[in-house]
């Protein structure tokens, strides 16, 4: 600025005695006054005080001071520096090639941006729900966030901070909160339908004053389904004594069973409905057993427990393959459990008996009993008390070979006589059997084996 004075009052110019106007005005055009205020024209010998940058002029008026104060004025950069060291040297954060952006920035402020960049905070985020523990959880259902942060660039503050949600891992961000407090504390209360699985994502977002930001994220995923967990036992009623017998492998019709098992449920919100216990001959048409179809469950019990049941149908006895589970359906679905398999194998009758075996009672009642899937050879012991020797097996097997190992691996094949007879299974049904007889004059004095191959 250029501020001017203007002599308007003759008391002001001292010392020079008395004058005419046409003498003052002579002196004025004369004398190089400083015209330092108003609006009068400085003629052409005045001087001019022009206030510069950083310089204040204060003019308390006709006989008072004229001040004139200064004031520090920071140099500042009118373009951005480039780095340029040699020998891998930097300044500060700034390598060799870097631009420092120092436009209208002090050689101070330069300095602190060198030695102080920038730091992503510090945040945390934690959620909890009760979706994560708890399936098919419906209504309002809350997620508790808690949140907090630390900045970390020198100087800086937070300048802001966000809490977001949405659903799915997609889609855009609906905001929660912007609140700035340290820790937030937030409750995002929202409702969801029958067996919810949607994951929820949250993200907590911090930007400090130097433009340094952290986002962190948390995840509630609801529980999922779980189906019950079930056990199916099936115990044979009836033994055959046959050797490597057990109750998921028998005699060829003894398919009378008793089940009993148990069902748990794995989520306490899914209510198990109903439950079967079935049964199949291939696998894959399923009947339920008659007394255990479609039982109701009352009450949301954690487990059920099925009654001890006894199974016999008689059109099973032909099979070689009878099959179980159980079927059991609660809120969510039906669902089936692990198949038990009953393999059911004729059986090879053989041993020494003191009359000549003929009727089906007869051969069943011999000592020796094994499944048709033994592997050859096998021993016949005659002992010393009995003089008949059988050996009974399916038709659809025959006998190729005996050797009596205790006298000198003798062939004794031929002096088996074969017959036929019908022998009743394990449900008793009558089978074509060939039956293979030796009898000897006395019975030996001391035990034979009688080692068979069959084919």
């Amino acid at each position: 600025m250029t501020a001017y004075r203007v002599v308007d009052d003759h008391n002001e110019l001292k010392n020079i005695g008395s004058h005419t106007h046409d003498q003052i005005d002579s002196h004025i055009e004369e004398t190089p006054f400083l015209l330092v205020s108003g609006s009068a024209t400085a003629v052409s010998s005045s001087r001019i005080l022009e206030a510069g940058t950083g310089i204040s002029i204060t003019d308390d008026g006709p006989g008072g001071n004229l001040t004139i104060s200064a004031t520090a004025i920071d140099f500042v950069f009118t373009n951005d520096l480039s780095v340029s060291l040699a020998n891998g040297r930097s300044f500060g954060r700034y390598a060799s090639g870097e631009t420092i952006p120092a436009i209208g920035k002090t050689p101070a402020e330069i300095i602190m941006m060198a030695i102080a960049e920038p730091i992503d905070p510090t945040a945390t985020l934690t959620s909890s729900n009760v979706l994560t523990s708890a399936f098919n959880t419906q209504g309002f259902v809350r997620t508790s966030l808690s949140c907090s942060y630390a900045i970390n660039s020198a100087g800086a503050s937070v300048q802001s901070a966000s809490l977001q949600y949405r659903t799915g891992g997609s889609g855009s961000w609906t905001t929660l909160s912007t609140s700035t407090s340290n820790p937030l504390l937030f409750d995002h209360d929202f409702s969801v339908g029958p067996f919810y699985t949607t994951t929820i994502n949250y993200q907590y977002s911090v930007l400090d004053t130097q433009g340094a930001s952290k986002t962190i994220s948390s995840n509630i995923v609801p529980q999922g389904y779980a189906a019950p967990t079930m056990s199916l036992a099936v115990t044979k009623v009836e033994n055959g004594n046959i050797l490597s017998e057990s109750n998921t492998k028998r005699e060829k019709g003894n398919v009378k069973s008793s089940l009993t098992g148990t069902i748990t449920r794995q989520r306490q919100n899914v209510s198990l409905l109903s439950y079967s216990v079935q049964f199949s001959t291939d696998n894959v048409t399923w009947n339920d057993v008659p007394s255990l179809s479609s039982v109701a469950v009352v009450g949301n019990p954690s487990s059920v427990s099925i009654p001890s049941t006894v199974h016999e149908d008689a059109s099973l006895k032909s099979f070689n393959r009878i099959y179980y589970r159980i079927s059991v359906t609660d809120e969510y679905q039906t669902t089936n459990s692990s198949v038990t398999t009953l393999s059911f194998l004729d059986v090879i009758f053989f041993g020494a008996s003191e009359n000549i075996t003929a009727s089906s009672s007869d051969i069943r009642s011999l000592s020796g009993k094994i499944f048709t899937d033994v592997a050859n050879p096998v021993e016949l012991n005659t002992g010393a008390t009995y003089r008949n020797f059988t050996i009974a097996m399916p038709e659809s097997i025959s006998l190729t070979q005996v050797l009596d190992l205790d006298a000198l691996n003798a062939n004794i094949t031929n002096n088996y006589i074969r017959t036929t007879s019908l022998i009743d299974n394990g449900g008793g049904i009558g089978s074509s059997y060939s039956v293979y007889t030796m009898t000897n004059a006395i019975p030996y004095t001391d035990n034979h084996r009688h080692s068979f191959t069959r084919a």
